[in-house]
């Protein structure tokens, strides 16, 4: 099955919707709705729930004064989906920085956070190169690796022991085609190490 969450609607807002597509079927079907509206996440799938990290609840047309973000809400609540139960849940972390336009990946029970941007108390933003490290099975943040460039809305994928990040936007909004590969230097990870 395939699951849409989210995401913008066709009036710029942030969505509150849950669909899924059942491929056997080949037919969709609303499910149980976010408990908020939520656009520019990352999502990941562990041990059968879906994940979501970061992202916005709420957009302006246009930013106050034509300076700073649209983004006006950003999203620090970590939010759980049970398929099999349709309900969502808050986990009781956080993510430790605010992250709009951010990409996630589950490798080896570990969920990286990469690239995306971060917005203050005036709504100033700030590209990341910062990685996060979310440990779900003992409820853990960790620091990975800095990034070589800042990126957002950018393509991820899990290959043959690395983490590829495809394309998206620098930190002036630029397209890019830009491929950075990053072997799995957490297949060193023991319990209790912060890298």
């Amino acid at each position: 099955m395939v699951y849409v969450i989210g995401g913008w609607e066709e009036d710029t807002n942030p969505s509150i919707k849950n669909e899924v597509f059942k491929i056997k079927t080949q037919k969709w079907e609303t499910r149980t709705p976010l408990p908020s509206p939520r656009v520019a996440f990352g999502a990941v799938l562990f041990n059968g729930k879906i994940y979501i990290f970061g992202g916005t609840s709420e957009v302006l047309t246009k930013p106050i004064d034509g300076k700073g973000s649209s983004f006006c809400k950003p999203e620090k609540t970590i939010l759980i989906y049970d398929p099999k139960k349709d309900i969502w849940e808050k986990h009781e972390s956080e993510i430790p920085i605010v992250r709009i336009g951010i990409k996630s990946v589950l490798i080896d029970n570990l969920i990286f956070l990469l690239g995306g941007y971060t917005v203050d108390e005036k709504r100033n933003e700030y590209f990341l190169t910062r990685v996060d490290i979310f440990d779900p099975n003992r409820n853990i943040w960790l620091r990975g690796t800095n990034m070589p460039r800042r990126l957002l809305f950018s393509g991820i994928a899990a290959l043959n022991n690395s983490i590829l990040i495809i394309g998206g936007r620098d930190e002036h909004y630029k397209a890019t085609s830009f491929v950075i590969e990053a072997e799995c230097y957490f297949k060193k990870y023991t319990p209790g190490e912060k890298t």
